[in-house]
């Protein structure tokens, strides 16, 4: 068994982001019942982010392993992981809208319009593994990334770009102390992003975007301490 810390690092990691999301999850239960929008689609994205951690485990522990299946286990949890990644940066966007607008049937409108390329996309990512178009296994068993990498990753940075606009218009709604600084919420995944690098390809991605959902949250129950109105609150 390798017990490298390229494997062991993200297996512990992603451990434990599964278990901090299993929590979250239970513990925002109370909220889903109220059926709002935004609570629905934070529940998708606590969920996708625990499938993205499973998956993410998953991939690097069959990753340059050699038995019976590897080759086709490692393309399935490959391909899964980024076809969850591209879901959650549409949620995210589409949590975004809700939360400035607060109009459900614009959200509504809005997945139809963003769902289409993610749809489109994920067809692209099956449809490009016989010919290794975005990711394909090696002889060795090791992934690897296609030609046609850069069109998904260009499609999350569109989400990305809409949902810092998203961010900045809702800062510029909410002043004093309603303000949750959405902004900082991005510092997580960037963090992530740049840590995986410099780690040479240590996944921290799915523990990027654990860490802003769980500010995202204490951000909105801020937000409901402040709108309160009672009278003693200063």
């Amino acid at each position: 068994m390798d017990l490298s810390y390229r494997v062991l690092a993200p297996l512990f990691m992603d451990m434990a982001v599964i278990f901090l999301l299993t929590g979250m999850i239970f513990n925002t239960t109370i909220f889903r019942k109220r059926g709002r929008t935004d609570d629905r689609l934070f529940f998708g994205l606590l969920l996708i982010d625990t499938l993205v951690a499973l998956f993410d485990m998953a991939g690097y522990y069959v990753d340059g392993k050699h038995f019976p299946g590897s080759y086709g286990l490692n393309l399935l949890f490959l391909h899964l992981y980024y076809m969850l990644l591209l879901l959650f940066a549409c949620l995210w966007v589409l949590y975004l809208d809700y939360r400035v607008y607060q109009s459900s049937e614009r959200t509504k409108q809005a997945a139809k319009v963003l769902g289409v390329p993610v749809v489109l996309m994920e067809i692209l990512y099956l449809a490009g593994i016989p010919g290794r178009w975005f990711f394909y296994v090696d002889e060795a068993d090791h992934y690897r990334y296609g030609p046609g990498y850069i069109f998904p990753v260009l499609l999350m940075t569109a989400y990305g770009i809409a949902g810092l606009i998203l961010i900045l218009l809702y800062a510029k709604k909410h002043t004093g102390s309603q303000q949750v600084p959405y902004i900082l919420f991005l510092l997580p995944i960037i963090v992530a992003l740049v840590v995986s690098y410099g780690l040479g390809g240590v996944s921290m991605v799915p523990e990027g975007l654990a860490a802003m959902l769980a500010y995202l949250h204490t951000g909105t129950m801020n937000e409901a301490f402040f709108n309160r109105g009672d009278g003693d609150v200063q």
